[in-house]
């Protein structure tokens, strides 16, 4: 078992609900394994806090009285996650019945209780940073076993060198050969990194924008998440979600990626249209000339005669990147493979209605996204 399928068990490990060959293999490699040896000590550490804490926690009296507002007739302030909403500075649901309202509920506790879990925890002044392999090194440091990244400092790998970064304490992440990044912000309400180039491969459990990862051609802001992102040497990148959902943000720009989507980002273009990790090297190709090369109506019409359902998202993002004749064009192939909800009308859709926007979205998406894209 290698490093980091250990670290994806250490949870099942804890729990004890893993076969027992599997069991022994975790073991095994814990024993030869600093970095995964000292993330276990964490888990057990945190398991023996959590039988100790009392069965009922009494909030704080101000608590109710910043939830309240949030369930009057104003929406919530919630994060935008697309383009299409920037401006509106919500995402909301329009459904008229209680589905609606039990959400916006749901919405509002969670935001006030994550405000307080954030406000009730410190956070690390310096990063942990763990050798895996080779000599990384922070500043003229060279690691041996390990070191602490503190604001300001660059971590750098070279062609045989890989490390471990734990991210204060909201996850952790395995920095490639040939990679650098420096440390911007720790915080409680937020952690950012600058990378020049290299690979991270990050896995954060915590509060949407909360992690955040500025690259030369675009902002991957993390809404609670796994996901691996590159960064050549001329500043392009490509991020891969492997769970949950990120926001690639440049310049007034965003795309919205949820899991098992890829995105490119360019320098001086910022994010390109998102599309799905099972989608055809056409419409790969396509994206690429509409998003970076002025493909233009050739791209698009590409892009839609070979359009398949696992293109749902790339089309979404179309709508409303297209010139205004051919959003007609994008719209009738996206309903022939996505249907619209009965509140989404055409007319609503061409002139990028928000909330109808965000009905389709919803319709196609919701099954597949964590309640954490509400936020």
């Amino acid at each position: 078992m290698n490093h980091i399928e250990t670290l994806n068990r250490l949870n099942d490990y804890a729990d004890h609900s893993l076969s027992e060959e599997d069991r022994s293999e975790v073991e095994e490699h814990l024993q030869t394994c600093e970095p995964c040896s000292r993330e276990m000590q964490k888990l057990d550490a945190l398991l023996k806090q959590a039988t100790s804490l009392a069965r009922s926690i009494e909030p704080p009296r101000e608590l109710w009285s910043r939830i309240a507002p949030m369930l009057g007739t104003q929406e919530p302030k919630l994060n935008p996650l697309s383009s299409a909403f920037h401006r509106s500075g919500r995402w909301g649901f329009e459904y008229r019945s209680w589905a609606r309202y039990s959400t916006r509920i749901a919405a509002a506790l969670v935001v006030a209780v994550g405000g307080f879990w954030l406000a009730s925890r410190p956070s690390p002044r310096a990063w942990e940073v763990a050798r895996l392999e080779g000599t990384p090194t922070i500043g003229d440091q060279h690691l041996t076993h390990g070191g602490q990244l503190a604001v300001g400092d660059w971590l750098e790998t070279d062609a045989f060198s890989r490390a471990q970064l734990t991210i204060a304490d909201i996850g952790h992440a395995e920095i490639g050969p040939n990679s650098r990044l420096r440390l911007v912000a720790t915080r409680e309400t937020e952690h950012r990194l600058e990378m020049t180039q290299g690979r991270l491969t990050a896995w954060v459990s915590a509060p949407p924008r909360i992690f955040i990862v500025e690259t030369p051609s675009g902002t991957a802001v993390d809404l609670g998440c796994s996901y691996d992102l590159f960064v050549n040497e001329s500043g392009n990148g490509t991020i891969h979600v492997t769970s949950g959902e990120v926001s690639l943000e440049f310049d007034g720009k965003e795309s919205f990626v949820p899991t098992g989507t890829m995105c490119e980002t360019r320098r001086g273009f910022g994010p390109g249209t998102p599309y799905s990790d099972l989608s055809s090297d056409v419409v790969r190709t396509a994206l690429r000339q509409f998003d970076f090369e002025k493909g233009g109506a050739k791209s698009v019409e590409l892009i839609l005669q070979n359009a398949a359902n696992i293109d749902a998202v790339t089309l979404w993002h179309l709508l409303q990147r297209v010139d205004e004749p051919a959003r007609e064009t994008v719209y009738d192939r996206f309903a022939a493979l996505v249907p619209p909800p009965k509140q989404v009308t055409k007319e609503g859709i061409l002139r990028l209605d928000k909330n109808m926007l965000e009905d389709w979205l919803n319709e196609f998406a919701v099954r597949s996204f964590s309640l954490k894209r509400l936020f």
